[in-house]
């Protein structure tokens, strides 16, 4: 998922700590995910863009540098 990290979208974002528990809702349906790692990345590295065969959820946003993104994973 990518967002803005302002005050509608991605707000907490940054606030988001290895271990903190997510909820996906998709209409009755919900699924719990652990952040398990966060960090900077190159706009250029697509790697992270590869579908895996594991569910990950992926969190992506802005940061001050046009050429970065903050990443959150959580499984």
């Amino acid at each position: 998922l990518f967002g803005h990290n302002n005050r509608y979208v991605f707000r907490f974002i940054y606030d988001l700590q290895i271990g903190d528990q997510m909820i996906l809702r998709k209409g009755q349906k919900k699924v719990s995910y652990t952040v398990t790692e966060h960090k900077i990345i190159s706009v250029e590295n697509k790697d992270y863009l590869e579908k895996k065969d594991n569910l990950e959820l992926r969190l992506f946003t802005c940061t001050l540098n046009d050429q970065m993104r903050y990443m959150v994973i959580a499984k």
